[in-house]
């Protein structure tokens, strides 16, 4: 088995209802998302070990949210750990395809992570 195969077989199945029109939806479905959700709790462990040390609880979600995606922008250091975090578990045409359309993808694979994080700190909130 390969390494492509290996990466693959790791990633949870996502089914989707809507099907994707463009390549950079197939791609931010087929590949994006079953990373994230793969590597969900290390992505957590990255923010509780970094510089943003918001109480998520003391605060209502929309200021949470709006100081995660200043610091998700801000951030270099942390912003370049999810990148690799993610682009680790690609096989190297997903890889390719994603070094081709960097800036969309990139901008895309961030919002997603932010919706991550906020589904997972306000999951249970009425907010």
């Amino acid at each position: 088995m390969n390494r492509s195969e290996t990466l693959h077989k790791l990633r949870p199945k996502l089914h989707f209802e809507i099907e994707a029109k463009t390549e950079l939806e197939k791609f931010q479905n087929q590949t994006l998302r079953p990373i994230l959700k793969f590597q969900h709790d290390l992505t957590l462990e990255h923010l509780h070990a970094s510089r943003f040390k918001l109480d998520k609880y003391k605060i209502e979600s929309k200021t949470f949210h709006a100081a995660l995606k200043k610091f998700m922008s801000n951030d270099l250091s942390f912003r370049n750990i999810l990148i690799g975090t993610i682009c680790g578990l690609m096989s190297i045409e997903e890889f390719q395809f994603y070094s081709n359309h960097k800036a969309e993808l990139t901008k895309r694979m961030l919002s997603m992570q932010l919706q991550r994080y906020m589904d997972t700190f306000f999951k249970n909130s009425n907010e």
